[in-house]
């Protein structure tokens, strides 16, 4: 209400100003609405005894912000190692990228590691269709897992598992019938 008075919305009002501001000042009288913020004085009005205390006063809060301050100085802080964010290159050395391109060995290590990991696949993938045929469903879709993991797009282990899948619904539905049978028996029976 003072703040409305105050701000001549609905007219001046000066009377009901003061009553509401005394009204306030009884009811809480640390309010920030009726606490009137002095402007700063100059210090040549002060008295001596009043000046000197300030001095002291402002001379030790500022030895106190300068032994904060050194301290702080001393303090070590310790980063820790975090994952790169997505989307967010590494630090590298402004040298690291022309070392491993002129570098014909990293060029042939890199070939290897490529050849190594597609016969891994390759064997993942046999391993994966022999057991599927052999009925070891759990075994076939693990591997079949695996090759999806290391390269998402493998068509052939997208294949494999939607025939896992397949073949797994086509089980529920024929043990369901055979329950439904078993039950259908019993009743009659």
């Amino acid at each position: 209400m003072v703040r409305v008075l105050r701000s001549g919305q609905i007219g001046s009002f000066p009377h009901l100003l003061q009553f509401t501001e005394d009204r306030l000042r009884e009811r809480d009288p640390d309010n920030r609405m009726v606490l009137h913020s002095l402007p700063p004085t100059h210090p040549t009005p002060l008295p001596p005894t009043q000046l000197t205390s300030l001095k002291e006063e402002l001379g030790r809060w500022e030895e106190d912000m300068k032994r904060e301050e050194h301290q702080l100085g001393k303090i070590t802080v310790i980063k820790p190692t975090l994952p790169p964010v997505r989307g967010t290159k590494t630090k590298q050395s402004p040298l690291e990228p022309l070392i491993a391109v002129n570098s014909q060995a990293s060029i042939q290590q890199q070939q290897q590691q490529n050849i190594n990991n597609k016969q891994e696949m390759d064997s993942f993938l046999l391993n994966a269709w022999k057991n599927f045929e052999e009925g070891e469903l759990l075994q076939a879709s693990i591997q079949f897992q695996k090759v999806l993991a290391s390269d998402p797009c493998n068509s052939e282990a997208s294949r494999g598992m939607v025939k896992l899948r397949e073949l797994n619904d086509s089980k529920k539905s024929e043990s369901k019938s055979v329950e439904s049978k078993k039950t259908l028996i019993q009743e009659l029976g």
